[in-house]
């Protein structure tokens, strides 16, 4: 009887173990710096700059599968203004990571240096899971 139930424990908690998620390691884009060429007029990456003033965004936040998480890795020796679809998302500073919610259908990321002399760019990707983006020199 004792082997029985031993069996039975055992059976059950193997079935448990077999149920577990299987989580899927982050895609890494490694995005290298550029210098920016001067021109004249606004960055056509940019529409909308990091805000001057304290106001509070009044959309409507959704949670579930209409989001995508990206962790940011700032590898450089520069303080970066990072956007995502042209939109101001966060500023990190030299040797940091954070992590940031976006749109699922986010389309490109670009990074300026705070003192507008580098920028590191990517476009044409998608988000179906967890993406790491470093930025290096």
């Amino acid at each position: 009887m004792k082997k029985a139930i031993f069996l039975f424990a055992f059976v059950l908690g193997m079935g448990t173990f077999s149920q577990a998620q299987v989580v899927s390691p982050d895609q890494v884009v490694e995005l290298k710096a550029q210098k920016i060429a001067p021109s004249r007029g606004e960055n056509p990456n940019i529409k909308s700059k990091k805000p001057t003033e304290d106001k509070v965004d009044e959309k409507v936040k959704t949670r579930g599968t209409t989001t995508c998480d990206l962790k940011l890795e700032n590898w450089s020796s520069y303080c970066v203004d990072v956007y995502v679809d042209g939109y101001y998302k966060c500023t990190m500073s030299s040797k940091t990571y954070m992590y940031v919610v976006v749109d699922l259908g986010y389309s490109s990321i670009y990074g300026e240096s705070c003192g507008a002399t580098m920028e590191w760019s990517k476009k044409g990707i998608q988000c179906s899971d967890s993406y790491t983006y470093r930025f290096y020199d």
